[in-house]
């Protein structure tokens, strides 16, 4: 099969397929198979085209198992995480499929990919479809796009009279109908339109020759002086080191616990988290910037060493703040997200001690933190730590400590249902949860049947629970993911 052919027979089933699966559909399992449908076709079409694939081929897995998460969680919030990822994802692999180097991901591609390829992709697209149509506009292949012309009018003539014999072919022209009628195919046209293009540009740039490698190693004269580096580096290191001494007691203190200390738990965490997690954030960068080209020497290594183990002592003070806040008043997904950017920067400095020693890159440092970032966000969406945060405040309420019964029912997705749910009976607040669930769920939801690529795993979980506990109108069917596939809507 040929390269062309291949392009637009992959780019049809991917625009077909996300016509059927994602065109007012729930997110579900539609939105896994789609990606891997995609990234399949994008994999097919670069393979026309010499060079090394890793890249595109690691940039599409991360998109396919981000994209899984969407059939597991049941968080508005994810759903756009994912897409956004996704999209960005794809939007990266389609750049660098003509020179697929790790080097060429930097910053400003990293942050732009999706602005940068989008014009693009649409030239491409409009490249290949002028391409296509000088081809069958040749003499050559004339007679088969008349023919084919002619023989789909034929065809439907034909079908349209033997609609008349055949209930099978009256309801699909009755349907047809109704659908011309209320011009409902317009948006899902436009939807299919939109597919197309977007999958024949950034497959028709999959199948761009490879371009000559370039070294895209910062060079000596463009990187800072040494007697710059030097006192910056130096006068960020004295300005921490002296915060931290003045601050000893009040960094890992435990001022709210004080008698007259003036100072509440949420003013401690914020000043904890706001402060000290975004400094240690902007001197990492400051870092980066500073450090670009060749390895240093060793006074300046020596200084970018100090100033990580410093940021190290900043960020376990703040997390220590925002634990002792989660002590007093629970858990929240805020708090929590809060907590596991920390420790992903705290791994990032980890990772900058280590580019250090083997002389910073500061692209590939970014390339590996985006990689960590993106773990994250796929762990965050196949594990259900909303149902988590629900458990941990529940058995905390359990011994004594106070709960925010509305926080949990009203702020919480779904995801969080069943663990409240099978709370109910084990908690002294029953009652109190009880009550905020039929505000929500008995009064405004229901339980209504959906497609099989809108089953979602905590959808269907959710449905279960409070089905069971009689929170919820509706029927659920049997086992099977298919037959199983319910969701809660609005009445």
């Amino acid at each position: 099969m040929s390269a062309r052919v291949t392009l637009w027979a992959a780019a049809s089933i991917v625009a077909g397929l996300g016509t059927w699966t994602l065109w007012s559909a729930a997110p579900g399992v539609n939105w896994g198979v789609w990606t891997i449908v995609a990234a399949a076709g994008g994999v097919a079409c670069g393979g026309f085209i010499g060079g090394q694939p890793g890249i595109r081929v690691g940039l599409c897995t991360v998109a396919c198992a981000l994209a899984a998460g969407a059939a597991v969680t049941a968080d508005p919030l994810f759903h756009v995480l994912i897409f956004v990822g996704v999209t960005w994802l794809f939007a990266l692999a389609a750049y660098v499929a003509d020179d697929p180097r790790g080097e060429r991901i930097g910053l400003a591609l990293s942050i732009l990919a999706p602005v940068v390829t989008m014009p693009l992709g649409v030239v491409e697209a409009g490249r290949r479809v002028g391409e296509l149509t000088m081809i069958v506009g040749t003499e050559r292949h004339r007679p088969v796009l008349r023919g084919s012309i002619l023989a789909s009018v034929v065809v439907v003539i034909f079908a349209l009279i033997l609609a008349g014999a055949d209930p099978i072919l009256a309801a699909l022209r009755d349907d047809l109908i109704v659908v011309l009628e209320r011009l409902e195919f317009i948006p899902r046209l436009v939807f299919f339109c939109l597919l197309l293009v977007g999958a024949v540009g950034s497959y028709g740039m999959a199948q761009r020759p490879v371009s000559p490698s370039i070294s895209s190693r910062p060079s000596e004269s463009s990187s800072r002086t040494e007697t710059e580096r030097v006192i910056v580096l130096s006068a960020v290191a004295l300005l921490f080191a002296a915060f931290l001494g003045l601050q000893v007691s009040y960094l890992f203190g435990n001022a709210p616990a004080r008698v007259g200390s003036g100072v509440t738990f949420a003013e401690y965490a914020r000043r904890g988290f706001a402060e000290l997690s975004v400094v240690a954030g902007l001197c990492t960068l400051l870092i980066l910037w500073l450090e670009r080209g060749p390895r240093r020497g060793a006074r300046e290594q020596g200084l970018a060493f100090l100033l990580t183990v410093l940021l190290w002592i900043l960020l376990v003070s703040a997390f220590r703040r925002l634990w002792l806040y989660e002590e007093a008043y629970g858990f929240t997904t805020a708090r929590l997200y809060a907590q596991i950017y920390m420790v992903l920067l705290a791994s990032g400095l980890v990772l900058l001690v280590i580019e250090l020693v083997r002389g910073l890159h500061a692209g590939r440092f970014l390339r590996m933190i985006t990689m960590a970032g993106l773990v994250t966000l796929v762990v965050l969406s196949l594990w259900n730590h909303e149902g988590w945060i629900a458990r941990q405040n529940i058995e905390r309420a359990a011994h004594g400590g106070p709960l925010d019964a509305s926080y949990l029912v009203w702020n919480l997705s779904a995801n969080a249902v069943p663990a409240i749910v099978a709370s109910l009976d084990r908690t002294p607040l029953a009652e109190v949860l009880g009550e905020a669930l039929i505000a929500r769920y008995t009064r405004r939801m229901r339980i209504a049947p959906c497609r099989w690529f809108e089953w979602n795993l905590r959808q269907v979980q959710a449905a279960n629970a409070l089905y069971a506990a009689r929170l919820v109108t509706g029927e659920v069917p049997g086992p099977g993911i298919v037959a199983g596939c319910v969701r809660l809507v609005r009445q």
